[in-house]
């Protein structure tokens, strides 16, 4: 049979491996969206770099951004 004292130390160990786990999943999670958002920052610059050298891209973006800018 347990003591309680025995039964709190159990649950303040599960309480820090719950709390190591959460903080290491909100890293992963936190790198994840910064690759996200490198990854496609990259994206756009080979798109832009792109279209400087292909007049339909051009187009389309000139078009895409004049779509924008009349949307309400």
């Amino acid at each position: 049979m347990t003591s309680f004292f025995d039964q709190r130390q159990q649950r303040a160990m599960g309480n820090t491996a719950f709390f190591l786990v959460n903080q290491i999943w909100g890293r992963a999670a936190a790198a994840a969206q910064g690759w996200q958002r490198c990854a496609s920052a990259m994206a756009n610059e080979r798109f832009l770099a792109r279209a400087t050298h292909d007049p339909r891209l051009l187009e389309e973006l000139q078009a895409a951004i004049a779509r924008h800018q009349s949307a309400p």
